[in-house]
């Protein structure tokens, strides 16, 4: 929640990189316990997808560096 609060938690798109804002897991912790409409549910599903598109493609990007400094470092 502080990480919510510290980026601005507004819901208004601005061309601003400094202005508030809203990130995936804020809108995920704020409306999945007040969507009652299928389309709602349905659309907070498709960001928690996203989400962990996200942090796998990450994740896997981190672990194929991790093993390539290490052949790096054994060959040395």
């Amino acid at each position: 929640m502080a990480g919510t609060m510290v980026i601005g938690n507004s819901n208004i798109i601005s061309a601003s990189l400094l202005a508030p804002g809203y990130t995936i897991p804020s809108v995920l912790a704020n409306q999945f316990a007040e969507a009652v409409d299928e389309l709602h549910i349905g659309a907070l599903m498709y960001l928690a997808l996203i989400l962990f598109v996200i942090t796998l493609g990450i994740n896997s990007l981190a672990v194929l560096m991790v093993a390539t400094i290490r052949r790096q470092g054994e060959s040395n």
